[in-house]
């Protein structure tokens, strides 16, 4: 593993253990897609220290996942994004990639922003097959909600 904070980090290396265990389970992604993330906090070489999240890059494959199949963005600057709300697809994937700290880095997830403004340090977005069965029916939420309870969140898809 890289000496390097932001690719040496046990955040990162917790990340990449989750996102093979959930990448190699065929009923959990589809062509080795979804998203995982994770956030903590790097001391630079430099001496900085940053908020960090570390989100699978697009088009990562999540059973093969490398320190190189994350992008490791600030934080801070993802968090500044919230005062944008009419941006487009273009616009975000330009202010997106405004926020990395790793020169080479991959791009990040479309669903950066998504991640980043979530509460929890730990995210796993996946496309369960049983899962996109409830979602994907004419009323999803209310057919999801029958099956599971209450204890989970629906996000309407945006474009």
């Amino acid at each position: 593993m890289s000496h390097n904070p932001l690719l040496s980090a046990p955040e990162l290396s917790e990340l990449i253990t989750r996102t093979r265990v959930i990448g190699a389970d065929s009923s959990l992604v589809v062509f080795g897609g979804g998203n995982t993330s994770a956030k903590g906090t790097v001391t630079l070489e430099n001496g900085t220290s940053h908020r960090v999240m570390w989100i699978k890059a697009s088009g990562g494959d999540m059973a093969t996942a490398t320190e190189s199949t994350f992008a490791p963005l600030d934080l801070d600057m993802i968090d500044e994004l919230r005062a944008h709300q009419d941006l487009t697809d273009e616009q975000m994937v330009e202010l997106v990639a405004k926020t990395s700290l790793l020169q080479g880095a991959p791009r990040p997830s479309i669903e950066t922003l998504l991640h980043g403004f979530m509460p929890f340090t730990h995210i796993d977005h996946v496309h369960a097959d049983a899962i996109c069965a409830l979602t994907n029916h004419p009323d999803g939420e209310s057919a999801t909600r029958e099956a599971l309870g209450d204890e989970w969140a629906y996000v309407e898809w945006m474009r």
